[in-house]
């Protein structure tokens, strides 16, 4: 679909040699980022409400 822009020009031959590489789906991988983005955030708020609930046991138990 697309050629591949990144050529090793041959200053000897005057020749231009592609690299072959392999396709990758760049929205894909954005996709996959914000889905990992989000469930980072979500295991992130967890861990505060539940530091935050030890922190109020703690008192609670310390003041009794």
């Amino acid at each position: 679909m697309f050629k591949n822009k990144n050529a090793n020009i041959n200053l000897i031959n005057n020749n231009s040699e592609y690299f072959h590489t392999s396709q990758t789906d760049v929205l894909n991988i954005i996709k996959r980022n914000k889905i990992e983005e989000k469930q980072l955030k979500r295991k992130n708020i967890i861990l505060g409400f539940t530091a935050a609930s030890v922190l109020v046991i703690a008192g609670l138990l310390i003041s009794l």
